[in-house]
């Protein structure tokens, strides 16, 4: 194992002495094979660290461009484009699904898409039992018949039940209402605030040199993760990617009002139940943040609004608790 972890350890950008002391105790208590940070402050990327391998086999070392899963931080994206939608009177967040979905079953119940960014539409996550996982490429209608004949898990806005299926349901409101594919709105997002990295994962014949490859803990060390999963099934919950300064400056553009109208940004970082989730993003006082996981990634997002910092945290290998580190990244970063 420790030999393992100084040959990750040997490969690397630096980032300042205090970022990379924090990185390397994260690796040696949680090891990863490849590890990428960024922290923004007031609009300026002020540190940067990399460590490891995108691609162990072929020796392909984690770099500035290199782009990893967010898994579930993608909930955060896919809710700030339904509030554009909002902003642009082609959503109203009270009204039935329905009204955009015609397809989805009626349940005997209105589901609204506030219910569906707060996860509280009664729509199911992951069960045991039953298999989610998928190797070939879904439209949003192909992943919408994985879960939409299933029964509501409670009545709508009765209480607080993650959920993945969810938000392709809200992928498809918004195909719906816009006539054009999620990746294409996400994409259209990311060239707007300059963040080209971020887009969702397509699976071509081709990997992409600067995408990372995925592994797994296991027996005390990272190892490959096996078969690559397609995960256009689930596009708006956690099918994106992206670099870690990319990710940190759509966290910035979003935070100062660069992407949505004051109204809306409010009501999406709005925590009205008191459930520490607000629409499509984690609530707690002047923080905004995030969490990913999935195969072959571990992910963290936290804004800080009352500070401007932005701290990213993004691993290719599970578990490797990102979080524990981003949130002491941040620590140091407000008090410079």
């Amino acid at each position: 194992m420790l030999t393992a972890l100084l040959t990750i350890a040997l490969v690397h950008s630096p980032g300042s002495a205090g970022l990379e002391k924090l990185v390397d105790e994260q690796i040696a208590a949680h090891p990863a094979m490849g590890m990428s940070v960024a922290v923004m402050k007031n609009g300026v990327v002020v540190d940067e660290c990399y460590r490891g391998y995108l691609n162990q086999a072929r020796g392909i070392s984690v770099g500035k461009d290199s782009t990893f899963r967010l898994a579930s931080i993608s909930k955060t994206v896919t809710a700030v484009l339904v509030m554009r939608a909002v902003d642009q009177g082609l959503i109203d967040l009270d009204a039935d699904i329905r009204t955009y979905v015609p397809d989805w079953p009626d349940k005997g119940v209105k589901i609204t898409m506030r219910q569906i960014l707060a996860h509280r539409s009664g729509i199911r996550h992951y069960i045991s039992g039953k298999v989610d996982t998928r190797y070939e490429g879904l439209s949003t209608s192909q992943a919408l018949a994985m879960f939409k004949d299933d029964a509501l898990l409670f009545a709508p806005g009765e209480k607080y039940s993650y959920s993945t299926h969810a938000y392709t349901l809200a992928a498809a409101a918004l195909e719906s209402v816009t006539g054009k594919s999620f990746p294409a709105l996400v994409r259209e997002l990311s060239n707007e605030i300059k963040t080209p990295w971020l887009q969702c994962e397509t699976l071509g014949q081709e990997w992409p040199i600067n995408r990372s490859h995925h592994y797994l803990f296991k027996d005390k060390v990272p190892a490959p993760a096996g078969r690559t999963e397609n995960i256009s099934w689930k596009y708006a919950g956690g099918g994106m990617e992206s670099t870690a300064v990319d990710l940190a400056k759509y966290g910035r553009a979003v935070s100062k009002g660069n992407v949505l109208k004051p109204s809306s940004q409010r009501e999406m970082w709005t925590d009205p139940e008191k459930d520490g989730y607000g629409l499509g993003w984690d609530v707690s006082g002047d923080l905004r943040q995030h969490s990913g996981s999935q195969q072959g990634a571990n992910s963290y997002l936290i804004i800080d609004t009352k500070n401007d910092v932005v701290v990213v945290v993004l691993s290719n290998t599970a578990p490797s608790s990102p979080g524990t580190l981003a949130k002491k990244v941040l620590a140091v970063a407000i008090k410079k």
